[in-house]
């Protein structure tokens, strides 16, 4: 017997007449944690001078950013403690039309670690971890709903193709992965918005990144383009429930990604400007019941309408303490999007909405 449609949690919550969620978790004590963390790193520092000097392992880093390579110079270094704010204000509909909430207001909050180590001459390795706290407020119906927990967690690998100091030229060849460690469960195999009190924080499968930057310096102005292919895998996830013959754990696979972007930086003593078009094709996602052999994707199918292009326009400030200290402020704003179909998991369909946010980069 052919399996029946499948349930993806939370898919319709946003109208006046869909059901609500129940009150669910406590705030998170992560932000607090990472910050002891890089308090403790400064702290360590200071104590010891020679953690910020110069070592003879190290290559030279230039001062400015525009004057930097897309890699991190050998013996570097480098924490990156990040904060985003995502207000969704409205869902994309299939059409790529903008579709306003009526009374529901969606917030979803990021923080995020990033290390960078220049093991090489030519090449630098990094790991990205984040923690998200979720609200889905609704006037209307007089709901609260609120989660949070670990999402995926990332490792990279860049490697210098191509670097020039006059004028500044760098081409790297950049590969990454992504791993689902993040919360998966919504709480019932039921499904569905008035069975659950959390949200998903991750695909639950694991994606394989492949692609090349190149930057170019004229004088206070830079150039930065990027452009990959995202290799997202199938997966058996908690998320997914076939509701005909009420079956756990689907398997899922999102749609592959291509992605460009190119970024305008400009900058002046310590104050950097930067404007980047971001670029995404999104193909269709599939799911269904999990196949044996080597190929448990073959019995998936293809989600209608779940494929289609995302345009986003991110503005940066940084300011550059010095060589050590960078603090950056950012805002993204959604231009072009397609579909909501796999609400709440921003990293499928993002909601549409603004986010702002901040960054500490230190670095020895």
């Amino acid at each position: 017997m052919e399996p029946g449609p499948w349930i993806v949690f939370g898919q319709q919550v946003f109208g006046d007449e869909e059901y609500d969620l129940v009150d669910g978790g406590n705030l998170p004590r992560l932000k607090l944690m990472m910050a002891a963390g890089l308090a403790s790193v400064l702290a360590s520092s200071m104590a010891n001078a020679a953690t910020f000097g110069p070592k003879t392992m190290q290559k030279d880093l230039p001062a400015r950013d525009i004057d930097r390579t897309l890699h991190m110079a050998k013996g570097w270094v480098e924490f990156a403690l990040g904060y985003d704010h995502k207000v969704g204000t409205g869902a994309w509909g299939a059409d790529g039309s903008r579709n306003p909430f009526e009374s529901a207001k969606w917030t979803y909050q990021t923080e995020h670690l990033t290390v960078r180590y220049g093991l090489a001459p030519r090449t630098e390795l990094w790991w990205y971890a984040e923690y998200h706290q979720a609200r889905l407020f609704n006037e209307a119906l007089g709901t609260d709903t609120r989660d949070h927990g670990l999402g995926d967690q990332q490792v990279g690998y860049r490697y210098s193709i191509y670097e020039r100091s006059a004028p500044g030229t760098s081409i790297v060849f950049e590969t990454s992965m992504k791993m689902p460690s993040g919360k998966e469960a919504p709480g019932t195999y039921i499904g569905g918005p008035l069975n659950v009190s959390g949200f998903v924080f991750t695909t639950g499968t694991t994606d394989l990144y492949a692609g090349f930057g190149a930057k170019y310096t004229a004088g206070p102005i830079a150039f930065t383009g990027r452009a990959g292919y995202n290799r997202r895998f199938s997966g058996v996830v908690n998320y997914l429930i076939e509701v005909e013959q009420y079956q756990f754990q689907g398997r899922i696979k999102p749609g592959d990604q291509i992605m460009a972007s190119v970024d305008v930086m400009a900058q002046l003593g310590p104050i950097a400007l930067s404007v980047t078009p971001k670029m995404e094709y999104r193909m269709a996602t599939k799911q269904g019941t999990s196949s044996g052999g080597l190929f448990p994707a073959r019995r998936l199918r293809k989600v209608p309408q779940s494929d289609g292009l995302a345009l986003d326009l991110e503005s940066r400030f940084q300011f550059q303490v010095n060589r050590n200290l960078d603090l950056e402020f950012y805002t993204n704003i959604p231009l072009v999007g397609q579909d909501l179909q796999f609400f709440p998991i921003e990293d499928i369909h993002p909601t549409l909405g603004p986010t702002f946010g901040g960054a500490v980069e230190v670095r020895y």
